[in-house]
């Protein structure tokens, strides 16, 4: 059976999935991380071949019949960035007879195709980072945010997870009221005071997904124990990442009445993420007078889905010429 693999790899983990030509998905797999700003590049290489070894060997798939490998990879979007990633497939593509075409692509892109169906439109993405990205009908690529936890990852699960640790010690300081994000946090980690947070958080180990897992920590305090600084930190967040959005609808006309799908854990999560963030996206409908509501779709289908889908689209165009 000849089939194409699409590739979603991120910070936390990466998930492939094996479609036939007919569109039906054949296997799931899971490894772990694949963005090399996240782990080494080495790291992130052997997690690639793990998971394609999983597709070869555990799914009983024949390499020979992979027409297809396309991948959605956070933290690889430069060109020198993307080569060394396909050169590294193609070397082990060769070493298992695989000659399959390799596709990388941004990892917005997958997620747009994913939720939408099609690559035009514009899709936010609220996981561990966070990006908004867009694609026009005339082919133009536009992105906001999405410049790493550094430069800026607003209204991500990593924007809110640090947001609670540092409520967490503002409370305990005095500065701010109590929150129910302390008992939660100390919890998690079955300390006795906030001040252990310290010895911990600066471990060299720790990383940006570690810090993003207190977010829904927080998502939990805001919707089930309506905690006043949680439900703060999620509103924010949300507004944040609205208004990378509206920034983007104003960079082409065609993303004012755009469709706008969204994923990820926190819009997954989040019923309140998910509300304040359709509200702020009105609200800049309301401002223009534009006459109409924007609503959100909430993806159903995994980015490796999509991922997939664009592989299976580029064999189809290969075996048209």
């Amino acid at each position: 059976m000849r089939y194409v693999i699409g590739i979603d790899g991120g910070g936390t983990k990466t998930e492939a999935v094996i479609m036939n030509l007919s569109g039906e998905i054949a296997g799931s797999f899971e490894v772990g991380a694949t963005n090399p700003n996240a782990v080494s590049y080495d790291v992130a290489r052997d997690n690639l071949y793990r998971l394609l070894d999983c597709c070869f060997n555990d799914a009983g798939m024949a390499a020979a019949d992979c027409l297809a490998v396309s991948l959605g990879l956070s933290g690889v979007d430069r060109a020198e960035e993307r080569e060394k990633i396909a050169a590294s497939l193609r070397e082990y593509g060769d070493r298992h007879g695989c000659s399959c075409d390799i596709l990388i692509h941004n990892d917005a892109e997958i997620a747009l195709m994913a939720a939408l169906g099609h690559a035009r439109g514009i899709i936010a993405i609220s996981g561990t980072g966070a990006i908004v990205f867009g694609v026009a009908p005339d082919g133009m690529r536009y992105r906001t945010g999405g410049w790493g936890h550094i430069l800026g990852d607003q209204g991500s699960g990593y924007d809110i997870g640090l947001s609670v640790l540092q409520a967490v010690m503002r409370s305990y300081d005095g500065v701010c009221p109590e929150t129910a994000l302390t008992g939660l946090v100390l919890e998690k980690h079955g300390f006795s005071s906030p001040e252990q947070l310290r010895t911990y958080i600066y471990q060299p180990h720790i990383q940006k997904a570690n810090i993003a897992e207190y977010a829904h920590l927080c998502i939990r305090a805001a919707e089930t124990m309506q905690d006043a600084a949680a439900r703060q930190i999620v509103e924010k967040a949300a507004r944040e990442l609205a208004a990378l959005t509206n920034a983007l609808r104003g960079k082409h006309p065609y993303f004012a009445d755009a469709p706008v799908a969204a994923t990820g854990s926190i819009f997954k999560h989040s019923e309140l993420f998910r509300d304040t963030y359709r509200r702020c996206l009105n609200e800049w409908n309301e401002q223009r007078r534009l006459g109409r509501r924007t609503d959100v779709a909430i993806s159903e289908r995994k980015p490796a889905h999509g991922a997939a889908l664009l592989a299976l689209q580029a064999a189809a165009q290969a075996g048209e010429r």
